[in-house]
């Protein structure tokens, strides 16, 4: 690959990894920072360190939520692949079967 190649590849890519830069890894930084400062809109902010972190860990709820986060993390996607499949068989039902096509279709 000559060096032209190389730039233009490199030129290419640049909007990505622009959007990739501002809206993906600034946020994160951003909210890393955020998290070990306790803020007041009324008062400077003060650096707490991993205090936030513990009371996130002791709190009754999060690992409820937290399960239930990741539960819907893992069924959606299978969900998601049920419902596609079950479309396209309803969709390779000829006009032979039309009854059957009509009476999937009336319990949605």
């Amino acid at each position: 690959m000559n060096s032209f190649n190389k730039k233009l590849v490199l030129l290419a890519t640049l909007p990505g990894l622009t959007f990739l830069i501002l809206f993906s890894l600034v946020p994160t930084l951003l909210s890393l920072t955020i998290s070990v400062f306790k803020i007041n809109f009324f008062e400077p902010s003060k650096f707490i360190g991993f205090d936030n972190f513990i009371r996130l860990f002791n709190d009754k709820y999060f690992y409820k939520t937290l399960m239930n986060s990741l539960i819907y993390l893992l069924v959606t996607p299978i969900l998601a692949f049920i419902s596609l499949s079950l479309a396209m068989l309803v969709k390779e039902i000829n006009r032979v079967n039309s009854f059957s096509k009509q009476f999937i279709l009336f319990q949605l």
